[in-house]
C-alpha cells in the first residue's frame, strides 16, 4: 500500500512540474507591445553666451512600452563645440499618450544615462514633445541648456 501512496504521489509532482513550464504558458508573463522608431534631424543646443550650437544628421531612437512609458536614445551627441567626444545619452521613463496617431510626451526632473552611468548635473527638466506624420519635434533643458530636436523617420 505504501509503494501505492508513493506511486501516486510521485506521478502528481511530475505532472505538476510539467504544467508549470514557462515556455508552455502564455499568460502566465504576457508580453509587453514594444514599438521602436529612430528618427534622423537636427539637434540645436543653446550655449552659456546664446549662441546656438547646431548638430546635423543626429539619430534619436524611440522605444515606447505600455508599462514603462517612453525611452528617448540621442546617438553620438555633443553638447557644446569643444566638446572632446560624442556620446550616446538615454532619456528613460517619459510619460507619453496618443491618441489620433499623434504621439504627446513630457518629462521633468530624469536623470539622463550616458557612458555606461547617471548624470544628476544635466537632469533633463521641460521637456516636451510630438511624433506625428512621421517627425518628431521636441524641447527640454539639459541641466542648463535648452535644446530642440526636430527629426524625421530614418529611411535606412
Amino acid at each position: 500500500m505504501k509503494k501505492v501512496k508513493f506511486l501516486a504521489l510521485m506521478c502528481c509532482a511530475a505532472f505538476t512540474f510539467a504544467a508549470c513550464d514557462n515556455n508552455d504558458c502564455e499568460d502566465c508573463n504576457p508580453k509587453q507591445e514594444t514599438e521602436e522608431t529612430t528618427f534622423v534631424g537636427t539637434m540645436d543646443v543653446e550655449q552659456s553666451d546664446k549662441t546656438i550650437f547646431s548638430q546635423e544628421n543626429i539619430s534619436v531612437n524611440y522605444t515606447k512600452t505600455e508599462n514603462d512609458g517612453m525611452t528617448l536614445n540621442f546617438k553620438q551627441v555633443k553638447f557644446a563645440p569643444n566638446m572632446p567626444v560624442s556620446l550616446d545619452m538615454e532619456v528613460k521613463n517619459i510619460e507619453y499618450k496618443e491618441e489620433d496617431g499623434v504621439v504627446v510626451f513630457s518629462g521633468n526632473n530624469i536623470v539622463p544615462i550616458a557612458m555606461g552611468g547617471e548624470f544628476p548635473k544635466y537632469t533633463i527638466t521641460d521637456l516636451t514633445g510630438t511624433i506625428s506624420s512621421g517627425t518628431i519635434n521636441l524641447s527640454m533643458i539639459c541641466g542648463v541648456n535648452p535644446i530642440t530636436y526636430s527629426g524625421e523617420i530614418s529611411k535606412q
